[in-house]
């Protein structure tokens, strides 16, 4: 079974648990976040946006809610079935004006490369732990960016524990975390105007896993490029 199948079919069977009150706050703050970046790096007055492992839109829509300059807004993810739930969210919301900037789509950019249109931005919470090559990734998102365009990601710092969410069959090809030097060292590879990577924010959960750490920390930090 191909990687894109095995992740594919972890995460749509994953998809109806998928979403919890702490998950839901994480999505406002990291929304909140990657706009106050948006509007102080962007002067345009209209916004193209992709979400990359968007997941149930837990990010997007407070996103696209409290920034009226992102006009298209393309949410993509590897899992249909997450996507589906993110559209019933749409459609709770009773808005076709608001839902029409939205475009959901179930693909894997590892594989897929082709793209409708270049966009402004492209942000990602959560989603690089979970690629084999997440550098090469970073290549694959600045070739859909239009000139001047930026790249913002959040995920975790690296952790010795296996709290990281994967399919069993591809956990050594996964990321426990990043080390924020290496992704820095990432970023500047990309040739950008500016680049920076630095943590936010402070977690502390609860590890069922045996021989483990009771208590898991970690930080998340905000990965950007502008070019």
């Amino acid at each position: 079974m191909s990687r894109t199948k095995i992740t594919r079919e972890f995460f749509n069977q994953v998809s109806q648990k998928w979403d919890n009150v702490q998950l839901i706050k994480l999505g406002n703050m990291l929304s909140a976040i990657f706009n106050k970046n948006i509007n102080g790096l962007f002067t345009k007055e209209k916004l193209t946006v992709l979400d990359f492992g968007a997941g149930t839109l837990t990010t997007c829509i407070p996103l696209v809610l409290n920034n009226d300059r992102i006009e298209k807004l393309y949410a993509v993810d590897i899992s249909e079935k997450m996507l589906e739930k993110g559209k019933k969210k749409l459609e709770d919301l009773k808005n076709t004006e608001f839902s029409d900037r939205f475009e959901l789509k179930a693909i894997d950019l590892t594989t897929e490369t082709e793209f409708p249109e270049k966009v402004d931005v492209v942000v990602s919470s959560m989603a690089f732990h979970h690629l084999k090559e997440p550098k090469k990734m970073l290549k694959v998102l600045k070739s859909l960016l239009k000139e001047n365009g930026c790249i913002m990601f959040v995920d975790y710092t690296l952790t010795e524990t296996s709290y990281y969410f994967h399919p069993a069959q591809l956990r050594e090809e996964v990321h426990a975390g990043f080390e924020t030097e290496k992704v820095l060292e990432w970023l500047k590879e990309l040739d950008g105007q500016k680049h920076s990577c630095e943590t936010f924010f402070h977690f502390e959960k609860p590890n069922n896993v045996e021989n483990e750490p009771q208590v898991i920390e970690f930080d998340l930090f905000l990965a950007l490029a502008k070019f």
